[in-house]
């Protein structure tokens, strides 16, 4: 009786100790989780914050959760799922969604993970990375600003007329 208190013992203490480890908050000199291969439900690894240039995408983040920025250039309808492709500075890549597709020139933050599909050719992968989206948002692109004349006044500025 008195060893299986103390098994008791030792195994809510190792529970809660992998409660309170798995629940804490990541140090500032922490290594960044794709670094260590973790896979970060997905609203975590928005919170995590940066997206990453498309031209990043390789072969060794494949599995990852990744969040990436662009403009969607087309859509194309698949059976159960649809596809777009994202642009961005670097590069352009295909999503993967269960959801519909996003408008053309939409900008979006995704966050998914990365896929490679391999296609080999005469003994040549052609094949591409895509991502598979786990979540979306819009991403809001402010008004273009007209450039106005040296000293001229937009004209919601100008003041009303004396009389």
């Amino acid at each position: 009786m008195l060893q299986q208190i103390w098994q008791l013992k030792k195994w809510s203490g190792l529970s809660l100790a992998f409660l309170l480890l798995g629940c804490s908050q990541p140090s500032e000199t922490s290594a960044p989780s794709e670094a260590i291969g973790v896979h970060l439900p997905d609203r975590v690894s928005q919170l995590m914050g940066s997206t990453q240039p498309i031209e990043s995408l390789s072969r060794d983040r494949v599995d990852q959760t990744l969040q990436i920025e662009g403009t969607v250039l087309q859509a194309a309808p698949l059976l159960e799922d649809t596809l777009y492709q994202l642009t961005d500075a670097t590069g352009t890549v295909w999503v993967r969604s269960a959801e519909a597709a996003p408008a053309v020139n939409d900008t979006v933050r995704v966050t998914g993970i990365l896929q490679y599909e391999e296609i080999v050719v005469s003994g040549i992968d052609l094949g591409e990375y895509y991502l598979q989206e786990t979540t979306r948002t819009a991403v809001e692109t402010p008004p273009e600003v007209e450039a106005l004349p040296e000293g001229e006044v937009p004209p919601e500025e100008v003041p009303p007329a004396q009389e």
